[in-house]
């Protein structure tokens, strides 16, 4: 049933998201937030290593930032990381997505995006908006659960009207 695939990949992306799935994280695919802790980068610096990601963008943010407070910068890096983690989350429902556009005022976000059937092929580009006002990002610049609750929402509301 092609309900049960969205619910399936709603349960993936939530897993992955809120970090479920630490023990069971492949040590050779480690996931896209998955961040070196201070030690080990103190352990790689000592050996005389560059420790992974140092030469990789500063994060978007460098505390909580509500949706009133986004920048270019923090919808840029949400854009990036839902099409990172796509393959494994949303991409697994009825629908191909590439993400194009995030923005947030007045207390509702709007996503841009081109989706694509996996059954019928037809690409839909489209704009979803839905309603949040609260943080998107914590303190180390990751999406909170009650962004990515509210997002995932949206998009499943979104492919439900599509199917």
């Amino acid at each position: 049933m092609k309900l049960s695939v969205s619910i399936q990949a709603l349960l993936v992306a939530t897993a992955l998201l809120v970090g479920c799935n630490e023990d069971k994280k492949d040590e050779a695919a480690p996931a896209a937030s998955a961040k070196p802790t201070a030690a080990a980068k103190a352990d790689t610096k000592a050996k005389g290593e560059e420790a992974e990601g140092e030469n990789e963008p500063a994060k978007a943010a460098v505390g909580a930032v509500k949706a009133a407070d986004l920048k270019a910068e923090h919808n840029k890096h949400i854009v990036d990381n839902l099409n990172e983690i796509c393959p494994d989350t949303h991409c697994e429902g009825e629908f191909n997505w590439d993400f194009k556009t995030f923005e947030c005022k007045a207390g509702k976000c709007t996503l841009g995006f081109d989706a694509t059937s996996h059954t019928t092929k037809k690409k839909l580009s489209d704009k979803l908006t839905f309603d949040y006002a609260g943080e998107v990002l914590d303190g180390e610049g990751t999406e909170t659960d009650a962004f990515n609750d509210a997002l995932t929402k949206a998009i499943l509301d979104w492919e439900m009207k599509h199917r």
